[in-house]
């Protein structure tokens, strides 16, 4: 038997059940080898443990001329090329034990770490009756396959005897000249009229892309694989490429936006000021940590620095109060200059966001509750 090479999953199976052994860290160093069966424990009829002898293989390494080498077991001093690093033992007496007599292992194991190999001492790992029964199951499966080549065939005349696919009449409707001669070339893959509509449709898809470098490139690999007939990559393509393409809509769209919602840092109180400019009066109103307001209006001044307007309609209190009104002023993002710890961040509900609008797939949490 072959002990299994993966440490890790012959200790989980000698720990999984305590009946099929144990599990030390020297048994680490048998992992990988080849070993003998000595006994097979068995409880209710099963086999839970199986002791294997095992041995290291031979190292040998050559044996230099002017080295004093002489063999423990024979005593041969010349016509030797090799000895074996471990056992140190010619080679023609290592051939003979097979295994190297310096390290052995003798341990239980779990049935599920041992791959059958060979019966010890030979090559041949069945007896006779069960290479007949082997051999009656070859011819059984070379039958079927037989029966299976012939249905193939029978199915293949069947489907030549129909009438090929008839060009529509209109088909250029909607379509460029290099989605026409796709098409047209099509229809000698021998594809069926459900496949060829879906490859129209694609095609219309397709048209809908513009005339830039990186559509037309994208067009013509789609050409290619509707003239082959490969319906599956041709709906690959145009999904990955709408995908892209709604994606970098998005962004244009998140980048051309007026205004956001923005969070203050948990750890940080804001100061609003009268205008954009550092040295600027404040306003006496201030923003206290994880508030969530939005933006009226964002400006970038001579120096690099950042400056938002708070909106007049405040999500953490009420707009029309006299008593608590809204906080007025604006705020730098990066108080320490361009290159410093912002203070505000946007308020970025869930990551999961809808490729086309942007709002949020999942149902937003307010920021001071947990999930």
């Amino acid at each position: 038997v072959l002990v299994s090479s993966d440490t890790l999953f012959c200790k989980k199976a000698q720990l999984a059940d305590p009946i099929s052994g144990w599990w030390h860290k020297d048994m680490s160093a048998a992992c990988g080898l080849e070993g003998r069966v000595l006994e097979l424990i068995k409880h209710e009829n099963k086999v839970v443990s199986v002791r294997v002898f095992s041995h290291r293989p031979h190292i040998f390494i050559n044996i230099d001329g002017m080295d004093a080498y002489c063999c423990e077991r024979c005593n041969r001093t010349c016509n030797i090329m090799r000895y074996c690093e471990r056992c140190n033992l010619c080679e023609v007496c290592c051939r003979t034990l097979t295994f190297c007599q310096d390290e052995d292992y003798k341990y239980f194991w779990n049935p599920s770490t041992l791959t059958l190999l060979r019966r010890y001492g030979s090559s041949i790992i069945c007896d006779n009756n069960t290479f007949a029964e082997t051999e009656q199951h070859i011819l059984r499966l070379r039958g079927e396959l037989i029966s299976i080549k012939a249905a193939r065939e029978n199915v293949k005349t069947r489907t030549e005897a129909i009438s090929k696919l008839e060009m529509p009449q209109k088909i250029g409707r909607g379509l460029s000249s290099g989605s026409r001669s796709a098409l047209s070339g099509m229809i000698t893959s021998g594809i069926t009229l459900p496949d060829w509509q879906r490859a129209h449709h694609y095609l219309l898809l397709a048209h809908l892309w513009g005339d830039s470098d990186t559509a037309k490139a994208k067009r013509a690999t789609l050409y290619n694989a509707v003239r082959e007939g490969n319906i599956d990559s041709v709906a690959r393509i145009v999904r990955r490429h709408n995908a892209a393409k709604a994606v970098d809509d998005a962004k244009w769209a998140d980048a051309m936006a007026n205004s956001f919602e923005y969070v203050v840092d948990k750890c940080t109180v804001v100061n609003l000021q009268a205008f954009p400019n550092v040295s600027a009066p404040r306003t006496g109103f201030t923003l206290d940590p994880a508030t969530i307001f939005s933006s009226k209006q964002e400006m970038l001044d001579r120096n690099g620095n950042m400056w938002l307007e708070i909106a007049e309609s405040n999500k953490e209190g009420p707009a029309d109060n006299i008593e608590f009104p809204s906080p007025q002023g604006w705020v730098r993002i990066r108080p320490g200059g361009d290159g410093s710890a912002s203070i505000v961040k946007k308020n970025n509900k869930n990551r999961l966001r809808c490729f086309r609008c942007g709002e949020g797939m999942i149902s937003p949490v307010s920021i001071r509750e947990q999930y």
